[in-house]
């Protein structure tokens, strides 16, 4: 069983972080999938709940390698290629593959649960009702196809944060001297070269994010919707917000200041000095609603906008960022600690 009050901070946060980017993916993906199937817009939340509480298990648990442990969120937004590899191979005996996509083994399942008929989250929908144990598969491969890119997007938030922070002078002797180990090396390292490794090491991942855009088949792809300015979801959903802030304000018996008095009284068409609080409540109290039609018909997919690929648009953004964030700093192909030890690995084998 996994400890969660055991985890430290940094392991917390390297969990919330891939969660997060993995549920802005199912958020993105939710509404093309209910256009297609509007009966799954009544359980989509819950499943979708279930099933990121189950990875948040997976990504704050430990696994073993030899005698050391790995916590698998805090590794998978670290620089050991090797351990990620394993966790993500379904051969692998690390691999973290059957704890989000649940393999089908009832029968030995059950034989661990003490032959209950409900052992994971597929036979609890199925007994709730049999078609959901579809959906519920529909979701956990979602997250298992989003997952490296979750992470990779985690990992760029998370490495940019260090190299804007080293910038500013946040280093020590106890960071240097972690970064000294990390790359193997006997020089000391200085303040550049942290942040020189810090900066391929954010390129590396842009790079993985972009070759898995590669010849990526279509079912895996992520279709979102470029909307108009009036039937753009955010913007719906930040005035429905701001009106009825408005709305709580003027119940409250407070007085409404000129800017947005002058606003109120231009979408009523009147004089400003003829907008009473009652009036205005009146007419917020109607649009309220509007609003919100407004913004099921374009959820729903009646305004539905035009389409495009989120992560090859995340890819272009995330090739712009990476150049803002570089600056003028040269970012090589290899870094010297990497050459070094592609020197001494040759010059191994040429004795041999």
């Amino acid at each position: 069983m996994v400890n969660l009050a055991a985890q430290s901070p940094s392991q917390v946060q390297a969990v919330e972080a891939v969660l997060t980017q993995v549920q802005r993916y199912l958020d993105a993906r939710q509404p093309a999938v209910c256009r297609m199937n509007p009966n799954l817009e009544r359980v989509w939340d819950d499943l979708v709940f279930q099933g990121i509480a189950q990875l948040h298990l997976t990504l704050a648990n430990t696994k073993a390698f030899g005698p050391v442990r790995y916590h698998i969120a805090e590794t998978f937004l670290g620089d050991d290629e090797r351990r990620k590899s394993d966790f993500m191979s379904p051969t692998h005996q690390n691999s973290i593959l059957y704890e989000i996509v649940e393999k089908d083994d009832a029968a030995g399942a059950k034989r661990m649960e003490g032959n209950l008929e409900i052992h994971d989250l597929r036979t609890l929908f199925k007994m709730i009702e049999p078609a959901f144990i579809n959906t519920v598969s529909l979701i956990q491969t979602f997250i298992w196809w989003d997952f490296l890119d979750a992470v990779d997007m985690a990992r760029v938030d998370l490495k940019a944060g260090r190299i804007r922070a080293y910038r500013e002078g946040k280093l020590n002797d106890q960071i240097r001297a972690w970064y000294k180990d990390m790359m193997k090396t006997p020089d000391a390292v200085s303040d550049e070269d942290i942040t020189v490794y810090e900066l391929w090491q954010t390129r590396a991942s842009i790079q993985a994010f972009e070759a898995r855009r590669q010849g990526e088949p279509g079912y895996k792809r992520i279709v979102s919707r470029d909307y108009s300015g009036g039937d753009n979801p955010e913007l719906l959903i930040r005035a429905i917000a701001n009106q009825l802030a408005i709305i709580d304000h003027l119940k409250a018996g407070k007085p409404l200041d000129p800017a947005l008095s002058a606003q109120l009284a231009g979408a009523l068409k009147i004089d400003q000095s003829l907008l009473t609080p009652d009036r205005a409540l009146s007419f917020l109290e109607k649009s309220v609603p509007e609003q919100k039609a407004r913004l099921r018909a374009v959820l729903g997919g009646n305004a539905p906008g035009r389409p495009f690929n989120l992560k090859e648009r995340q890819a272009a953004d995330l090739e712009k960022r990476f150049k803002d964030l570089a600056g003028e700093t040269d970012v090589p192909e290899k870094l010297p600690h990497q050459l070094a030890q592609e020197a001494l690995k040759d010059k191994g084998t040429a004795a041999r």
